[in-house]
């Protein structure tokens, strides 16, 4: 299911790339977009950025408890990580990972906290008879 909303999410993307005009608010951050402005050295970017990291992070969270079977999440962020840190791994994967650099931002941002921080899931105990 949660294949299905990322591409989605990119088609719509794509869609509005070529509807909406640069300043169009419907324009959604991509990787290459996220990355400038962490990259930017301008601290109003860079808090721009996290401010939007944040909000995906909480929209992917809230929307895990509001309706589990659409979005797993898949990662488990630990208690008392920064805002700093998770901009850091965010701009870490999108070095790492170059060709992604063109899918939404809450795309790249799920799949970098995916990687940085995977769930611990216990191997299914078999039933004893």
């Amino acid at each position: 299911m949660v294949s299905v909303m990322l591409m989605t999410m990119a088609a719509l993307h794509a869609d509005a790339q070529t509807r909406c005009p640069d300043w169009c608010l419907f324009n959604l951050e991509t990787g290459n977009s996220l990355g400038q402005k962490l990259r930017s050295g301008d601290p109003i970017l860079e808090v721009a950025a996290v401010g939007y990291m944040r909000g995906c992070i909480d929209a992917l969270c809230f929307m895990n408890i509001a309706e589990p079977t659409c979005v797993n999440l898949v990662f488990h962020i630990p208690n008392g990580t920064s805002h700093e840190q998770l901009a850091k791994i965010v701009e870490n994967y999108l070095g790492r990972h170059p060709e992604k650099s063109d899918v939404t931002g809450v795309a790249l941002i799920w799949s970098a906290l995916k990687e940085a921080y995977p769930c611990e899931q216990s191997a299914p105990q078999q039933q004893k008879r």
